[in-house]
């Protein structure tokens, strides 16, 4: 798959939010998730930095990390097969 391809967008200010690892976004600033570990380090970053003591609402699974990553991959394929 072509690298352009791979990952899902997170905007600057989320990657400085969150204080995401840079060995987690290619080149583009996309997020690569090649595996559930990621994943899981993903949502253990973001949760760190939100208050899901008093809003257990606003906690984010690996599970939908790894969504939306798979989601993002099948539609750019899609698309590219579209094209």
């Amino acid at each position: 798959m072509d690298e352009k391809v791979q990952g899902f967008h997170v905007s600057r200010v989320s990657r400085e939010k969150y204080l995401f690892e840079t060995d987690q976004f290619n080149f583009f600033g996309k997020a690569t998730i090649g595996n559930f570990q990621a994943a899981r380090r993903f949502a253990t970053r973001m949760n760190q930095r939100r208050d899901i003591s008093n809003f257990p609402n606003e906690s984010i699974s690996p599970s939908q990390v790894n969504a939306v990553a798979l989601i993002q991959g099948i539609t750019q394929i899609v698309f590219r097969l579209y094209c």
